[in-house]
């Protein structure tokens, strides 16, 4: 059975134990592997950071169904753990998702959040956003569950704001909906909000938690007593990297070495090179390589 069924199936199972699915969002490779050795269950592929990443922009639209689907390609061929991936708006109308459902199947993934503006826009951006009419984004959800077939590639809808349109998207066939946290705060969540959960669960659909470091931080135990299936930690890694690099070139500029900064990275090859799976190379370049290639001395040294 290939690994992305396997994968896809897994996670369905994972929906139905009690315990909450924790995912890490990620933007290339080398995260998700960092996130898997956490001890995540999945790995979300976050658009705001690879927008950030691989642009240099804000999460605003501009990067392409084929950037975001060669970046779901190396991560899912890095791990062996659940590969979702943001889908933005669907890049397009219903058609379009339909195609972009079955890219991502192609790149390996086992699930996509589709959100319901217009055109992309990260709602923490607080930028104007025109949200598509109930029935447009509804027919969205359908196209994608239409274009998935038989297989178990999972839809995770991303409203943007209104309870009803969790409820409506739940209703539609979406596996999972992101439903907002603002409505958990203090002991007394709303009673809107507790019943649109339930509606949603009763759905069949998993109510899904976007954790971020720039609103309030909310424990797994009370995310999971609220009701919370999935929790996503969306861009705690991409805020955490910058935030070092940003430290140690500061640190590099005004020293004039980055010798003050060694407990805050990795120094030695042999704890930095397990998160590449060097050893699985090593092994093959003995295996296959002829005996002209051999090993120096030297840089034996330096891989210890």
């Amino acid at each position: 059975m290939p690994k992305q069924i396997k994968v896809a199936r897994r996670l369905r199972q994972l929906l139905k134990r009690d315990k909450p699915i924790l995912f890490a969002g990620v933007y290339d490779a080398l995260s998700a592997r960092i996130a898997e050795r956490a001890g995540f269950d999945g790995v979300w592929v976050s658009g705001y950071a690879v927008a950030a990443t691989l642009l240099g922009t804000p999460d605003i639209g501009l990067v392409t169904l084929s950037e975001m689907v060669e970046r779901a390609r190396h991560i899912a061929r890095a791990v062996d753990i659940p590969v979702v991936v943001d889908g933005e708006v669907g890049y397009g109308n219903a058609l379009n998702v339909m195609r972009t459902v079955q890219e991502f199947i192609d790149a390996g993934a086992v699930g996509m959040q589709l959100g319901d503006e217009a055109q992309e826009t990260c709602p923490y951006l607080g930028m104007p956003t025109k949200i598509l009419d109930l029935q447009e984004a509804v027919l969205k959800i359908k196209a994608a569950i239409d274009a998935r077939g038989d297989g178990d590639f999972l839809i995770f809808s991303s409203p943007q704001h209104g309870l009803d349109r969790a409820v409506a998207y739940a209703k539609a066939g979406a596996d999972g909906v992101l439903m907002p946290r603002v409505y958990i705060a203090g002991d007394n969540p709303d009673p809107k909000w507790v019943k649109a959960l339930k509606e949603v669960r009763k759905a069949g659909a998993a109510p899904v938690a976007i954790n971020t470091p720039f609103i309030e931080p909310v424990t797994n135990d009370r995310l999971a007593k609220a009701g919370y299936k999935v929790i996503v930690c969306a861009v705690e890694n991409l805020y955490a990297s910058a935030k070092v690099q940003a430290d140690l070139w500061r640190e590099y500029m005004t020293k004039g070495t980055t010798k003050g900064f060694a407990n805050r990275m990795y120094t030695k090859q042999d704890e930095f090179l397990p998160l590449v799976n060097e050893a699985s190379f090593h092994r093959a370049a003995k295996e296959f390589l002829t005996a002209d290639y051999v090993e120096i001395e030297e840089r034996k040294r330096f891989a210890r």
